[in-house]
């Protein structure tokens, strides 16, 4: 598996760096704008979901619905990425938006399975990271592509990791995951 990329973008000359950096910086506080709004959409989603008992029977009575919804999920996902050169910016963000709110109500069962505090720390921790991991992608000089077969396997050990302590139940092993 290779991570390499051989893109170079078609910059005219006549550009600055400067002027490079800055346009980048503004797309990249559009993006990160996005997605904030995407995931504020899935909280309050969720949230919503779990506090409506006529909803949150509806979607967790049958898991035929259940089902039905992680399916469309998918196909969302791929109408989208196929779609997305052809639609316009108010459909695409309309079709994101949808996603969010879809991916809120089969993520209500995380609110009904755990405390909590369990989850707003979980999401803490993890916006942290994605903040810490965001500057430092932002602001290194260097290639950080290198790092995509290190933290692939990384990821594939803590995934291993989290399996066998579901067996073994050590709290020190669960701490450190």
């Amino acid at each position: 598996m290779s991570y390499e990329s051989n893109y170079q973008p078609n910059i005219p000359a006549s550009i600055s760096d400067a002027k490079l950096a800055e346009t980048f910086n503004a797309v990249m506080a559009r993006v990160y704008l996005w997605m904030t709004l995407g995931l504020v959409v899935t909280t309050a989603v969720s949230f919503y979901v779990v506090t409506n008992e006529a909803i949150l029977s509806f979607v967790f009575g049958s898991v035929w619905v259940l089902l039905l919804l992680f399916v469309a999920q998918i196909g969302l996902v791929i109408a989208l990425v196929r779609a997305l050169p052809k639609l316009s910016t108010g459909a695409a963000l309309g079709l994101f938006f949808a996603y969010a709110a879809l991916n809120g109500v089969t993520l209500s069962a995380i609110l009904l399975a755990y405390d909590l505090g369990v989850v707003t720390m979980a999401f803490g921790v993890t916006a942290v990271i994605f903040i810490l991991l965001t500057i430092v992608g932002l602001t290194t000089k260097q290639d950080l592509t290198k790092w995509g077969p290190i933290l692939f396997f990384a990821l594939i050990g803590l995934i291993l990791g989290t399996l066998v302590n579901m067996f073994l139940r050590s709290s020190t092993l669960d701490y450190i995951i």
